[in-house]
């Protein structure tokens, strides 16, 4: 059975887990991608908005108490805009 987004969120937040945090981003940095890759319509800044919304999501202080690839989603809006 797959965990969920919000218990690896909570495995990142509570202990750091490495594992966590990777799992989280081969599910959702296709999605972060694409998206900054229809806005932006360049591979090489599309690729640093992904890692933007990635440090963003792993330096903050708490788990995003909405549903998370809406959250990256949004990250990367506005980091593109």
């Amino acid at each position: 059975m797959q965990t969920a987004d919000f218990e690896l969120l909570q495995e990142w937040t509570r202990q750091r887990d490495a594992e966590a945090f990777h799992e989280l981003t081969r599910r959702h940095a296709g999605m972060v991608y694409a998206t900054a890759l229809r806005l932006l319509g360049s591979p090489e800044e599309a690729e640093e908005v992904v890692q933007e919304c990635f440090a963003r999501l792993a330096s903050a202080e708490g788990a995003p108490s909405v549903f998370l690839p809406g959250w990256l989603h949004r990250v990367a809006v506005n980091r593109c805009l």
